[in-house]
């Protein structure tokens, strides 16, 4: 899984300019190699929707949500920049709109933590391309540059919005805000080359605005060096013309008795125009004066100037080779770091095998004793539905004896039922024809007449409780007969 890059830069207000110039292309640089003009027009600043004044969007800002009463330093921190990216791999697995899919994940994960009216820009490049490899895709360098003007209750703290403790919440959170929108990343290392990276960028953005500022400047002077050149030269002609004047005809003046003085007598015409030129002369060679002075001053300017040129134009190509290296070695880490993970994976997906390998023929040979044993069991169970079966024919055969014994029972119950019945039937009345008998011989034989008239009176009394008696015997008679089928029947 590819590592995702999270730096964080502090912009002053000295360093704004630069890197207004450096995230806009506002100048073509000459000296990082992994720059493609032919692709700027890929570059996207996902809030604004066309070049800003970084200073004037940064002011706006201001003006809304700085509410304290003191003064802003010159040294403060102005904004937070943060570069978010990660390996040549990830990128070119993407097309076009899935790297501005992922920027655009990014952006609106900082708008929500930090606010949208405190976001300055969030610029991707996919201009920067390794030159001289053919495995590197369009646009597989790219990454962002998202600044936050770090505004908490009405002051700028930046001190206190990006704390140790936001940025490690920045490394966590924002790998886990892509990933479920489908990006396969995961958080950076701390303490990655990145920021080297940056810093060598900034550096050479600063040289290489100086390096323009120092041509502009050789330009002006150039041009004010040939101007005053052509002033000298010009004045240079008419001195040398006022000094080459022998044309003025004169006389020497004499005295009255002939004798030649020291003076000279010219015409009014003459004398105007050699005191014009006399005056001429005087300005001239004033102006000549200053100007060859103004000349050797801008002439060791030019060359100082020159000098510096060739200076920051040599800074520039080293910022650039170490730039450069920065980002080779970053790639290198990064490929470093992925190679690692790949070994631990590798070496865990190996030592997992050999247990899982371990357990399968552990398994494998508990399964082979399993399977004897179920053939064991197969054998066992053949014999024993042998046995079944023979036990089930067995069954049927006692059931079927059973059924049949039920029923001889059934029918010897129902006859021995009738015959005791019929037969206590036949004790009771014989039993009660005897009593009565018995009972009727005792009183005639030992009671007087009078007693058995009084006893014929009673015989329907005599003979009701007899049938009472008769009864209640026969129900004992026939709760002992059913005691015992039940007996039978268990």
């Amino acid at each position: 899984m590819s590592k995702l890059v999270c730096q964080m830069k502090k912009v002053h207000k000295k360093a704004v300019r630069g890197y207004q110039i450096h995230n806009q292309r506002e100048l073509e640089s000459k000296t990082n190699p992994d720059i493609d003009p032919s692709l700027e027009h890929l570059n996207k600043d996902f809030i604004n929707k066309g070049p800003i004044n970084f200073m004037e969007k940064w002011q706006g800002v201001i003006d809304k949500g700085y509410t304290s009463n003191r003064k802003i330093r010159d040294d403060a921190v102005y904004y937070n920049e943060f570069i978010i990216g990660s390996d040549r791999d990830f990128f070119s697995k993407l097309d076009q709109s899935e790297k501005d899919r992922f920027f655009q994940t990014a952006t609106d994960f900082f708008k929500e933590r930090y606010g949208e009216q405190n976001l300055l820009y969030s610029i991707a490049h996919y201009d920067e391309v390794r030159k001289g490899r053919s495995d590197v895709s369009v646009g597989a360098g790219a990454h962002l540059h998202l600044a936050v003007v770090p505004l908490r209750d009405g002051k700028l703290q930046g001190k206190n919005v990006f704390d140790r403790n936001e940025l490690r919440y920045l490394q966590e959170e924002l790998p886990k805000t892509l990933q479920l929108a489908g990006f396969d990343i995961d958080r950076g290392r701390e303490g990655s080359k990145a920021k080297h990276i940056e810093t060598a960028t900034f550096k050479m953005m600063k040289s290489q605005e100086a390096e323009q500022l120092a041509k502009k400047d050789l330009e002006y002077t150039k041009q004010h060096v040939d101007l005053l050149n052509e002033q000298i030269e010009s004045k240079t002609a008419a001195l040398e013309k006022i000094e080459e004047i022998e044309s003025v005809d004169y006389q020497q003046k004499r005295t009255w008795y002939g004798k030649k003085t020291s003076q000279v007598v010219v015409d009014q015409e003459d004398f105007e125009q050699l005191k014009q030129l006399a005056e001429d002369h005087a300005k001239l060679r004033v102006e000549l004066d200053s100007a060859q002075r103004d000349n050797s001053v801008l002439s060791r300017k030019y060359d100082d100037l020159e000098k510096l040129k060739n200076r920051y134009a040599d800074k520039n190509h080293e910022l650039g080779l170490e730039l450069h290296n920065y980002k080779t070695d970053l790639e290198r880490i990064i490929e470093q770091s992925i190679a690692s993970e790949q070994k631990r994976l590798l070496e865990e997906t190996k030592i997992e095998i050999d247990k899982n390998r371990q357990t399968v023929l552990l398994l494998e040979r508990t399964v082979t004793n399993k399977d004897e044993q179920i053939s064991g069991l197969h054998e066992v169970v053949s014999l024993m539905d042998d046995e079944i079966r023979s036990k089930n024919q067995q069954i049927d055969k006692l059931k079927i004896d059973l059924e049949n014994l039920k029923e001889a029972f059934t029918s010897y119950k129902n006859r021995m039922s009738n015959h005791i019945e019929k037969v206590v039937k036949e004790v009771v009345k014989v039993t009660r024809y005897a009593m009565m008998r018995a009972n009727s011989e005792w009183i005639k034989k030992n009671v007087n007449d009078n007693t058995s008239s009084l006893h014929s009176s009673d015989k329907k009394t005599i003979e009701h409780r007899a049938q009472e008696i008769e009864l209640e015997y026969a129900e004992k008679e026939q709760k002992k007969t059913n005691s015992r089928n039940n007996e039978l029947e268990r």
